[in-house]
């Protein structure tokens, strides 16, 4: 609401400022520490800096896409301020070109490093990312940028475009198509409040006849996102990703409070507004879709509500949006159709086919 409540005091926006900029001292105290290091080689002190700047980047690329001009700090606050000025979203963004160029020259291939750490192909994707930023709001160059670091990604070798239903495998986390993820634990030690996200985009559908938690749909809602009517509108119907990412059936597993003529593993019966009966859930009210893609089956119990699947930050298959729009924002669009027809070739059902699109269809949109 565009009101009153929209302060800085307000939740939502204090616990993402608050954490980003503990992060970000976080990462200035290794990069004004890194060489004190007594018992590591010039090369290892070389390799943390460039995480750390790495990690910075992507904390200030959050702020600068949420607020825009924000106090610009690069070295460890060591004692309490109590003044703070705010710095050029522009001024920002290419000291970040700066910073992530470095830790592209400073950190190891993707096959080589520990799963969740920062990688060469992380800050060249996080890097073609700013690109088109400064692109679109200071510097058209940039685009020319954008489009040759993401080509590089893309031509490394480290990655690949994996089918839909493969990458969201809760067994199959450590894909070839994620780039950068935020890991989480089975470790309770290391989980922390653990990775929420499989309760938010869970309906209430425990409060209808016939139905309780289970971990097998969708476990504990704590609702507060759904897809709108237009969203669900924007899948082809060979589209791979709409079954994978969409719950819109439900199956009766509560015995006590079956509707009359039903049975335990029917699929559930929705009532819509208009007085028709649907197997598929409506979008609308208290009973919205589910995203499944989020759904963690680990968990000990429903209840629980600490996840252990990670976070993916930033996928391969992102990487070729921010080529093509490189490419599109410089005129190319042959080019540009070509990588999202590529995409589109791996978003296929098995057996099918998506429309390809031509030089004429590309667009920003």
């Amino acid at each position: 609401s565009y009101d009153a409540r929209l302060n800085p005091q307000m939740g939502r926006l204090l616990e993402i400022w608050n954490s980003l900029y503990a992060s970000i001292n976080s990462c200035n105290a290794v990069i004004d520490r890194a060489d004190l290091l007594e018992d590591a080689s010039e090369g290892q002190k070389q390799e943390l800096k460039a995480e750390a700047l790495y990690l910075r980047a992507l904390y200030y690329y959050w702020l600068t896409q949420h607020w825009g001009d924000v106090p610009f700090r690069v070295n460890e606050t060591t004692q309490i301020t109590t003044e703070a000025n705010r710095d050029s979203e522009e001024t920002i963004l290419n000291q970040l070109v700066v910073d992530l160029s470095t830790a592209v020259e400073q950190l190891p291939l993707h096959s080589n490093q520990e799963k969740g750490r920062a990688s060469k192909g992380a800050a060249q994707h996080l890097l073609a990312k700013i690109h088109l930023v400064i692109g679109f709001k200071y510097d058209p160059a940039s685009y020319a940028l954008a489009e040759q670091i993401s080509n590089q990604v893309l031509n490394s070798g480290e990655y690949q475009l994996v089918p839909y239903e493969e990458i969201f495998a809760y067994s199959n986390q450590n894909n070839k198509e994620v780039i950068f993820t935020a890991e989480f634990s089975t470790d309770p030690v290391f989980n922390g409040n653990g990775n929420q996200g499989h309760l938010f985009f869970t309906p209430p559908y425990d409060k209808f006849p016939g139905l309780t938690r289970d971990l097998n749909q969708g476990g504990r809602p704590w609702t507060r996102f759904a897809p709108t009517a237009f969203y669900r509108t924007m899948f082809d119907a060979n589209d791979a990703r709409y079954d994978v990412t969409f719950r819109y059936t439900w199956i009766y597993n509560n015995a006590s409070s079956l509707p009359v003529g039903k049975s335990l593993g029917d699929t559930v019966d929705w009532n819509y507004a208009d007085g028709t009966v649907s197997k598929i859930a409506p979008n609308e009210g208290l009973m919205h879709w589910g995203i499944k893609k989020h759904d963690d089956p680990t968990r000990a119990s429903f209840q629980d509500t600490r996840g252990f699947r990670d976070f993916f930050i930033f996928r391969y298959a992102e990487t070729y949006l921010i080529y093509a729009e490189a490419l599109v924002q410089q005129g190319k669009n042959e080019q540009a159709a070509l990588a999202i027809n590529q995409l589109r070739e791996m978003r296929a059902k098995p057996g099918t086919v998506l429309p390809q699109i031509s030089a004429s269809d590309m667009s920003l949109d």
